[in-house]
């Protein structure tokens, strides 16, 4: 036993601690034998035994612990790109009436593109429950939408399901205020986005945006309907002109206070480097699109939200501020990432 150990040790990288101890038990064993003190000769040779086999022993468990430990180390966690998202009551008013909606279809797979749901509500009406329109009419869209974007195969069937799930949404709205009157005139506008791999498919009703946004560009998908973009569109007044304009907060389409609601229906393809905003008038009513561009291409997504909703309450936040910002598209991953308020 003896002779393995040595031959354990003097294999590895001890040599040093092994010659200290050899000699040290040489001079402990000479000084005895001139003593002719046999017991302690005995003694001592099975304590050193001993010692020797336990730090062998020792040594050996710990180099066993060295070369398995590359193999069982958890690795530094990389996150994956992330959407951003952020909703702000703002400086003036007492309730936040917008509701946004951020879900992944597939977070079991992180190797993956998953599908997202994004959508942004601006609940319209004040003191008519417009927080609960907005939260009604994102419920149910995501209640309709949410069963088909698992699917396989039924992307051409998606403008269709977006548009009977806005539908959906406007009756929603509509039989909760029969059943209480005294949310009589609330109603929501909703911009949603789904995104399927290389395709952006929209729905929109009202004046909440969605941007693509990339280092080259900011284009908006959506058309506001409201009196200034009409206006506008007639050419009677300028972008700059409504920004001001008395009727600017007016709009002409709403989900759930007429009996029917018309939505627009938008697809588009995605390019390298593309990001998706959405957002409430609250924020551009007082942020320009090159800003948003800039705060969108320098930041991170979250980071991004929440300098575009400082910077609207800084030049006044008189209205309700929400936002959502993807990172560059073809790069999200398949991250749990669910939110409703």
């Amino acid at each position: 036993m003896l002779r393995k150990c040595t031959q354990y040790l003097l294999t590895r990288k001890y040599v040093p601690y092994l010659i200290i101890f050899s000699i040290s038990i040489y001079v402990i064993l000479s000084k005895l034998i001139l003593e002719q003190n046999l017991f302690a000769l005995e003694l001592i040779s099975i304590l050193s035994l001993m010692g020797l086999i336990i730090y062998s022993t020792v040594i050996h468990s710990r180099e066993r612990e060295q070369n398995i430990a590359p193999i069982i180390t958890i690795p530094e966690k990389v996150e994956s790109p992330v959407i951003g998202y952020l909703s702000d009551v703002g400086l003036v008013r007492s309730i936040d009436e917008d509701s946004i909606l951020v879900i992944n279809s597939n977070p079991q797979n992180p190797n993956i593109i998953s599908r997202q749901l994004l959508i942004v509500a601006d609940g319209v009406g004040g003191h008519s429950k417009g927080e609960i329109a907005s939260y009604l009419g994102v419920k149910k869209v995501a209640e309709v939408i949410f069963p088909w974007i698992s699917r396989v195969g039924v992307d051409k069937m998606f403008s269709t399901i977006i548009q009977g799930s806005i539908a959906e949404a406007n009756k929603s709205i509509l039989e909760y205020t029969k059943d209480h009157p005294e949310c009589e005139g609330m109603g929501t506008t909703m911009t949603l986005a789904l995104i399927d791999d290389s395709t952006i498919y929209i729905g929109h009703v009202g004046d909440t945006r969605a941007y693509l946004i990339n280092e080259g560009s900011i284009t908006r998908l959506t058309k506001d309907h409201s009196q200034v973009q009409e206006l506008i569109d007639k050419g009677e007044i300028t972008e700059e002109e409504a920004l001001n304009h008395p009727k600017r907060n007016v709009i002409t389409r709403v989900v759930g206070y007429y009996s029917e609601v018309e939505c627009d229906l938008i697809t588009r393809k995605i390019n390298i480097g593309d990001r998706l905003l959405i957002c409430c008038d609250g924020l551009t009513n007082y942020v320009r699109d090159a800003e948003l561009k800039e705060s969108v291409i320098f930041n991170e997504p979250q980071t991004a939200c929440k300098l575009l909703v400082d910077l609207a309450n800084q030049r006044g936040g008189s209205d309700n501020i929400s936002v959502i910002i993807t990172p560059e598209i073809h790069v999200m991953q398949g991250k749990t990432n669910i939110l409703l308020q």
